[in-house]
């Protein structure tokens, strides 16, 4: 199987020697290669024989080792990683439509209309929000394609152009400004510091 992963990301870096590619074309490329995704995943989440045997002895299984006939092995689990993060891509991008209408309505709203504007539309912000704040910050000032992934061996990565999330980003750097800096939504903000206020970091043991 591990052949065939390797054929896979082959076809996907031959497709486009820039690394720059339209959601479409990603897209395809999970559509074709879904079933080994699946595969590939069943593979990795079950027990290999010689650990089933060892379970049934009551003995400690290897997995956390890595031993070459483990199922839980590193090509499994990078393919299963890089599949998901393009996947994820191309569902943020069904939202293109909806950030493309709530721009229009951020057009047509006065000064006045504008924290109902922000109220609305953060179901959408907080489902862009992390995700672009993580990979727009591997890019340059000039240069807004989301770097989304790279294979386990960095031989090349995947760059979505950003003419594909027009819309979202427009939408994403509006909404930034409303929300965290003019702060038009002071509620949900903070309901967000209340609840990390509660979470409690591990204390360090410097004795």
């Amino acid at each position: 199987m591990k052949a065939v992963i390797i054929s896979a990301y082959t076809e996907l870096k031959d497709m486009n020697k820039g690394f720059k590619y339209s959601i479409a074309q990603v897209n395809w490329w999970l559509l074709k290669h879904g079933d080994l995704y699946r595969e590939v995943s069943n593979t990795y989440n079950k027990l290999c024989n010689d650990c089933l045997d060892w379970q049934a002895k009551g003995l400690p299984i290897d997995c956390l080792s890595k031993p070459v006939y483990c199922n839980k092995n590193s090509d499994f689990h990078s393919y299963i990683k890089f599949y998901d993060e393009l996947d994820k891509a191309t569902q943020l991008n069904k939202l293109e439509q909806q950030c493309f209408n709530a721009n229009d309505e951020y057009l047509l709203c006065s000064k006045e209309d504008l924290r109902d504007w922000v109220i609305k539309h953060y179901d959408i912000y907080e489902k862009l929000g992390t995700y672009f704040f993580g990979y727009l910050e591997f890019n340059s000032k000039d240069d807004k394609n989301l770097h989304i992934a790279e294979v386990h061996d960095k031989s090349f990565g995947v760059d979505i152009r950003a003419e594909d999330f027009k819309s979202s980003l427009r939408f994403y750097d509006v909404y930034f400004d409303l929300y965290d800096n003019q702060k038009l939504y002071p509620e949900k903000i903070k309901e967000w510091d209340e609840l990390f206020s509660k979470i409690q970091l591990p204390k360090e043991n410097y004795e």
